[in-house]
């Protein structure tokens, strides 16, 4: 038999105490969990997915700036004054957040709208 004090088999009951059935267990499945479970794998790829939704939608194309009032109603007045001078109809395209607008100036003074290109069959 090996009387050395450092021989493994010469330890204290001190030393072997703190390691029980359950510090064994508990060493053991510490060691054992590396990994990462599906549950967690899932919540992580859910939340990702959520971020960059929000990101595309916040990156998304930006509407046209709107063409302040006062610009529309300076183009539709240079309109109508360019056909009463010329006597011929002329045409103003305003285009407005998406929707495009056709106003055509008379030579009499009115001003027409449509809605349509020029030139579409829309009764």
């Amino acid at each position: 038999m090996n009387t050395h004090p450092d021989h493994p088999l010469r330890q204290s009951r001190r030393d072997i105490r703190g390691r029980g059935r359950r510090g064994a267990r508990r060493g053991a499945q510490r060691g054992l969990r590396r990994g990462v479970t599906l549950i967690e794998l899932l919540v992580t790829l859910a939340i990702l997915g959520l971020v960059a939704g929000v990101t595309g939608l916040s990156l998304g194309a930006a509407p046209a700036p709107a063409v302040p009032l006062d610009a529309r109603r300076a183009h539709i007045a240079d309109a109508r004054d360019a056909a009463l001078r010329t006597g011929h109809p002329v045409t103003v395209i305003i285009a407005d957040s998406g929707a495009v607008a056709y106003l055509t100036a008379l030579p009499d003074g009115r001003v027409l709208a449509d809605l349509n290109q020029p030139g579409d069959a829309s009764p």
